[in-house]
């Protein structure tokens, strides 16, 4: 059974509405994240071979 254009919309519209809600509480978790800055290792930063 095939669905009008205005069922149809309004199913994608929901689809799209849990796609963000989702994606929201993905990214409510890594709050705590590093920053590019604090995830750089410096020039002078031991390797695993070196701490052998």
């Amino acid at each position: 059974m095939s669905q009008g254009p205005d069922e149809e919309n309004l199913r994608i519209e929901e689809e799209a509405r849990e796609a963000e809600r989702r994606l929201a509480a993905l990214t409510d978790r890594f709050d705590d994240a590093l920053t590019d800055e604090e995830a750089r290792v410096s020039d002078h930063a031991r390797t695993e071979r070196q701490a052998d």
